[in-house]
């Protein structure tokens, strides 16, 4: 199967158990989603955060209730499990990856199957101001540790040349040969887990692992974009890691790999 590869794009973190998904979807679940299935998951507190990217002018506080969040992205081998028990299916889109390895990210599941996993799992997608709280923090930064350039412990693809960086996320490289430029196997280039060193303050590991992330519209985001229940959109950097913008999703995205991940309220913890 194709491998892609390209630029990739006060809180606490706490390990807790899932207990049986609570909630239900419109995909006629056929169950809840294992005990311990979704178990990873950072703890962020209450608080304002800044809606807005660390080079854009576009601004909004916006206060966020507590949540938890999926530590990782949702894996191969957590979307599978959906898929077997009924609510998901499987993906159709050219960057999908429904054969990799189990612990590598699930990758182009499609906003309807995003929302039906997390529904399966008793929670829902983040909004872009969670996810923004939960993986850079209260305030615009470039990167989920800070705004300093990323290292090979902090991602994969630290080392992409620069003059490899000009067609920013629209493109896609396959010729890195066996290794990238950090030494490491493209087999393992969607692996969770593997970059610790980049985990946000809230625990958030293998922010922008993928070339873009999967959030929920909101009415009241303040990204056109985003902007209504049914708006999905993604942030994407235009450099390895970086959280620099974000555009609408739809089921037949095909040029940006992305994941994604759930959330929970604090009552559902």
């Amino acid at each position: 199967m194709r491998k892609f590869v390209g630029f990739f794009a006060i809180v606490s973190i706490s390990f807790v158990s899932c207990g049986k998904g609570k909630g239900s979807n419109d995909s006629g679940s056929m169950g809840e989603a294992p005990d311990g299935l979704n178990r990873l998951r950072a703890s962020v507190e209450q608080a304002k955060v800044v809606s807005g990217f660390r080079h854009g002018r576009l601004r909004q506080e916006v206060e966020v209730a507590a949540f938890a969040i999926s530590k990782n992205p949702v894996t191969v081998e957590q979307f599978q499990t959906c898929v077997s028990d009924g609510p998901c299916t499987g993906p159709t889109a050219t960057c999908s990856n429904g054969e990799g390895d189990a612990q590598d990210a699930a990758l182009c599941v499609g906003p309807d199957n995003a929302r039906a996993y997390c529904s399966w799992s008793g929670g829902r997608l983040a909004t872009l101001s969670e996810w923004f709280l939960a993986a850079r923090g209260r305030s615009p930064q470039r990167f989920s540790w800070g705004d300093g350039a990323p290292t090979c412990e902090q991602h994969p693809l630290a080392r992409v040349p620069i003059s490899d960086r000009a067609g920013g996320m629209e493109r896609m490289r396959d010729d890195f040969g066996d290794e990238t430029e950090c030494g490491e196997s493209r087999e393992l280039m969607h692996r969770v887990g593997g970059h610790v060193a980049g985990a946000s303050r809230a625990g958030l590991e293998d922010v922008l692992l993928t070339p873009g992330e999967l959030v929920m519209g909101h009415r009241e985001s303040n990204f056109g974009v985003c902007r209504g229940e049914e708006k999905d959109c993604l942030v994407y950097g235009l450099i390895p890691g970086a959280i620099d913008s974000v555009k609408r999703a739809t089921e037949t995205e095909q040029e940006r790999p992305y994941a994604f991940r759930c959330v929970w309220s604090d009552e559902e913890g």
